[in-house]
């Protein structure tokens, strides 16, 4: 299981400066080809 699903702890209080050069590297990547799996209702 991956768990947390999203770290926000970890971002919380990321300076602008770097949720900038983020955004600008994810921007230059090129997509890619996915196909995501359907959800696992809970209980399962």
């Amino acid at each position: 299981m991956l768990w947390p699903p999203m770290p926000w702890p970890n971002y919380c209080t990321i300076k602008d400066a770097d949720l900038d050069a983020i955004f600008a590297y994810l921007k230059s990547t090129k997509p890619v080809a996915n196909v995501a799996p359907a959800p696992i209702p809970p209980g399962r």
